[in-house]
């Protein structure tokens, strides 16, 4: 009686099932961006937004109107030389994670905390009624030019 013994033994470790699951893994990984996105607004979408408030906006945001400037003086209110920086607290809420949505494929900015409603208006601007009271767009978020590059980086 003739018995075959095998020429080549392959032994697979780990076994081709394990292996097979990491490429599942890396399939997913793949096809899942929620760690760089993430990573992304906090090493440079935030950072970004918080120089704008420091440098009074990139491009450089329109100045005080003469009309606010006689309001706050009939008020006695002490205006901060810097625009959008009266209490910090819409400098401060803009600085968050936790603003933001991070799914698998986009990150979204969809609503500001209530507490500072006011960003909205200055982030598009208003324009009043009957020209009073208007407020120039002084766009707090958004990517600048430098911005892309790092991001694609990530």
């Amino acid at each position: 009686m003739v018995t075959v013994q095998p020429v080549l033994y392959l032994e697979f470790k780990p076994s081709l099932k394990i292996v097979a699951g990491h490429y599942e893994k890396l399939a997913e990984d793949l096809d899942n961006f929620r760690e760089p996105l993430r990573r992304s607004i906090e090493k440079v979408i935030i950072p970004s937004i918080q120089k704008n408030f420091d440098s009074g906006g990139r491009p450089a945001w329109a100045g005080y109107a003469e009309t606010t400037i006689e309001f706050h003086e009939e008020l006695g209110e002490a205006m901060s030389k810097a625009l959008l920086i009266k209490s910090g607290a819409l400098k401060r809420a803009m600085g968050s994670f936790n603003i933001w949505t991070v799914g698998k494929t986009e990150a979204t900015l969809v609503d500001l905390p209530s507490s500072v409603w006011y960003g909205k208006l200055h982030q598009a601007g208003y324009g009043g009624r009957a020209g009073k009271g208007a407020i120039p767009a002084r766009p707090f978020v958004m990517i600048q030019p430098g911005d892309e590059e790092d991001i694609v980086e990530i």
